[in-house]
């Protein structure tokens, strides 16, 4: 009966492998040589036909209303040469053109970002010297996740991202252990579906959730103006009221 047992459950594990873990694996494997191509291509990339219909976005024509005010101080910090350098750690898991340019310490160009993240509490730090649009900013990040889903516990951080192409990771450091992270995109763009343990998501103007701490997710290439915002609550501070 044992040996009877034994055979029946390797043949479930080898069709499981077969028809479920080795495609999922070869379709990771295919995103993963797509971004790199991308981030190869000093920032071309020719959509692919499921794309090549999309029309082109321009000036936001399609945002929702309820987005509106958020991507319009998205582009006012993008455009005022005052968005926050990247962290050395953060841009490890991003694939874009000129990285080395936009990490903290380093002594790349500020005038013009072409891609970067940051992360903002929900609180801000007390002291003297704050930045008016970044206020504004942190008051409607944080106004709109409650307006997406008000049954969410309010979250106590969020990563803002402008044109991020994130490499397949799980997230840590100030996010490590959340329990899970809504994301949304925004902007004039198609591509750059969030992609978690191989599900592909189309989050534009749609919010997600998911494990960013215990699920890999990557990006995938997309063409245009995309901002993306992920609410977490570390381990640390939940139940408090920090």
């Amino acid at each position: 009966a044992g040996d009877s047992q034994t055979g029946e459950f390797v043949e479930r594990w080898l069709c499981r492998l077969e028809h479920e873990q080795v495609p999922k694996a070869l379709s990771d494997m295919q995103d993963v040589a797509e971004l790199d191509s991308f981030a190869a291509a000093t920032g071309r990339w020719r959509a692919g036909n499921a794309l090549a219909c999309v029309r082109s976005r321009s000036d936001g024509w399609d945002c929702p209303k309820l987005y509106s005010g958020v991507l319009r101080l998205l582009r006012r910090l993008k455009e005022s040469g005052t968005w926050p350098r990247t962290s050395r750690a953060r841009a490890r898991v991003i694939r874009a053109p000129g990285v080395e340019d936009r990490t903290a310490g380093s002594g790349g160009e500020q005038d013009f970002v072409s891609w970067g993240t940051f992360s903002l509490p929900a609180r801000a730090a007390s002291g003297p010297q704050k930045d008016p649009l970044r206020e504004e900013l942190r008051a409607a990040v944080f106004a709109l996740e409650q307006a997406l889903v008000p049954h969410r516990p309010p979250s106590t951080w969020v990563a803002i991202n402008c044109n991020a192409m994130f490499s397949p990771h799980t997230d840590a450091g100030t996010g490590k252990g959340q329990s899970s992270s809504l994301i949304v995109g925004l902007g004039d763009y198609y591509g750059g579906e969030l992609v978690v343990e191989g599900n592909t998501l189309d989050i534009r103007y749609s919010p997600s959730e998911f494990d960013g701490w215990r699920q890999r997710h990557w990006t995938r290439p997309f063409r245009g103006e995309r901002f993306t915002l992920v609410w977490f609550s570390p381990r640390k501070e939940r139940g408090s009221d920090v």
